[in-house]
């Protein structure tokens, strides 16, 4: 008898069950590291000082949207101020499997993808990695030094995992990946299945007996 076939899948614990697809046209899948050094190498650097304007900005959109209370600085992104809902929310231990081939799969394309230092008074200053993904088809080959970036953040840490649905905003939708564990062994993979991005449970790789 095969008992894998009656295995239950895992539970997935997932504030909505995944975001999905269809109204998304732009992802912004971000990585914040606390160490300059651990930023992947090849990936260009732009300069951004401090958060402060792209938060009022939020809670503008927010406002004007009938949405004050989407405005708010929440827990979900570290203090920073979301206008969306969170369809994933601090999943520890998840790899960023999407990220290389399956969101190409899925339509998108990677339009560009760089790092910048975000600095908050108070607060221990952070480097984040932003990949943004548009609707479309990639044009031309990824330089390698891109593509060796993208191998390192999809499969060579772990992360707790958030997700927003910024559709009912007009906003782009954002991937945050925070809490950086190099060495533990990975429990989920963020992946696209049916058009929806989703949770799953990360395979297990026995030992040799």
């Amino acid at each position: 008898m095969n008992n894998q076939a009656n295995k239950k899948p895992a539970f997935v614990p997932q504030r909505a069950g995944g975001l999905d697809l269809e109204p998304v046209n732009t992802i912004l899948v971000k990585f914040f590291f606390t160490n300059q050094d651990h930023v992947p190498r090849g990936i260009p650097q732009v300069d951004r000082s401090t958060s402060y304007g792209l938060d009022f900005k939020h809670r503008q959109q927010a406002k004007a949207a009938g949405k004050d209370e989407l405005g708010e600085l929440g827990r979900h992104r570290e203090n920073r101020v979301d206008t969306g809902e969170p369809v994933i929310n601090n999943l520890p231990l998840t790899r960023a499997s999407l990220l290389k081939d399956q969101l190409t799969k899925a339509g998108f394309a990677l339009k560009s993808m760089h790092w910048m230092p975000q600095v908050k008074l108070g607060a221990t200053p952070k480097y984040v990695v932003v990949c943004q993904f548009e609707r479309g088809t990639q044009v031309g080959e990824l330089p390698a030094e891109v593509l060796e970036a993208l191998d390192y953040l999809s499969y060579m840490a772990r992360w707790y995992a958030h997700v927003w649905d910024n559709s009912n905003l007009g906003k782009p939708a954002t991937i945050n990946f925070v809490g950086r564990n190099p060495d533990a062994k990975a429990k989920y993979d963020l992946v696209v299945q049916d058009n929806k991005i989703v949770a799953v449970p990360a395979p297990q790789v026995e030992s040799a007996k």
